[in-house]
């Protein structure tokens, strides 16, 4: 699974050993800086967004300073059908989620992290297992249409022969 983290630069070092928590069972990205001196942030992250499978937003009281930007991040993820894991700090209260406010929410103790982390990691890997089977699911539908066209097509030759 491809996982983006959304998140206030105030919260950088706990973002980053979450991060560290996480990678060695998934693919995480999270923006650290911009190399490409006077190149578009935005288009960066909007990329990323879009790579990524699952979005978690990283919300404390300091990423409530910087509001507009994962507000920003979290609506693009919301429009592009993500599936969104809002990571909230005990500081935080649910109308300070805004448009998250209507999503569970894993509550992060920072003292803590590790029950959160672990939290976390299973609720990726559940709608990891949930993406698969509906792709096998999927997968088997097509089959069965296949399988059906393909005796139509054999039964149906034979019909229109005679009229040749």
């Amino acid at each position: 699974m491809k996982v983006f983290i959304s998140y206030g630069f105030a919260d950088y070092e706990a973002v980053k050993r979450m991060k560290e928590s996480l990678s060695g069972r998934f693919d995480v990205f999270c923006f650290e800086k911009q190399n490409d001196i006077g190149k578009p942030v935005w288009d960066t992250i909007v990329k990323r967004i879009d790579w990524a499978d699952v979005f978690i937003v990283y919300i404390t009281p300091a990423t409530l300073d910087r509001a507009m930007s994962v507000g920003q991040e979290s609506g693009h993820a919301k429009k592009a059908g993500k599936f969104i894991i809002p990571l909230k700090d005990r500081g935080v209260s649910a109308p300070d989620l805004g448009i998250l406010a209507d999503l569970k929410w894993i509550e992060i103790d920072q003292e803590n992290p590790g029950t959160a982390y672990q939290t976390l990691a299973d609720t990726i890997w559940d709608y990891a297992l949930t993406q698969e089977k509906q792709k096998a699911k999927k997968t088997n539908n097509l089959l069965w249409v296949l399988g059906g066209l393909l005796l139509i097509a054999l039964f149906s030759k034979g019909e229109y022969e005679d009229d040749y």
